[in-house]
C-alpha cells in the first residue's frame, strides 16, 4: 500500500505572492514593445516641436513622418505577435500624422502670407520698423 499524498499548501494570504519567475513569457508573444514606444515619442515629439517652432516646423514634420513609418511597422509586427503595444504604435502614427498636416498647414499659411500685398509690403518695408507698422495698419 502506497503512502496517501499530502494536501497541497494553502495559498499565501493576499499582497504575499511571491513575485513572477523570470523567463519568456506564458503563450509565448514577444514581450518587447521598442517599436511601439519609438513611434509613440517620435510622434509626440514631433507634434511638440510643429507647434512650438511656429517657423522653422521642418524638423517636427521629418519626425512625424518617422514616427507615422515606425508606427506602421510596429503595428504590422504587432498584429504578428512578434511585439505589444499597438495602442502606443497607433498614437504614434496619430500623432505623426497630426504634426505633419499643421506643418503642411503651417508652410501654407506663411507662404500665403508672403505672396499677400501685406507680405509685399512688410518685406520691401525691410528692416524700417514705421513702414512696416503703416503695411500692418493700411
Amino acid at each position: 500500500m502506497t503512502a496517501p499524498v499530502p494536501p497541497p499548501p494553502p495559498p499565501p494570504p493576499p499582497g504575499d505572492y511571491p513575485p513572477a519567475p523570470a523567463g519568456p513569457r506564458p503563450g509565448g508573444g514577444a514581450a518587447p514593445k521598442g517599436l511601439s514606444v519609438t513611434a509613440m515619442v517620435l510622434g509626440i515629439a514631433g507634434l511638440v516641436l510643429v507647434v512650438c517652432a511656429f517657423f522653422f516646423p521642418y524638423l517636427g514634420m521629418l519626425l512625424g513622418l518617422v514616427a507615422i513609418v515606425v508606427g506602421l511597422v510596429a503595428r504590422g509586427k504587432a498584429k504578428r505577435g512578434e511585439v505589444s503595444g499597438p495602442g502606443m504604435a497607433l498614437t504614434g502614427v496619430i500623432t505623426g500624422a497630426v504634426a505633419l498636416v499643421i506643418g503642411i498647414a503651417i508652410i501654407a499659411g506663411v507662404a500665403a502670407f508672403l505672396n499677400s500685398d501685406t507680405g509685399d509690403c512688410l518685406q520691401k518695408a525691410g528692416g524700417d520698423q514705421k513702414k512696416a507698422e503703416k503695411c500692418l495698419t493700411d
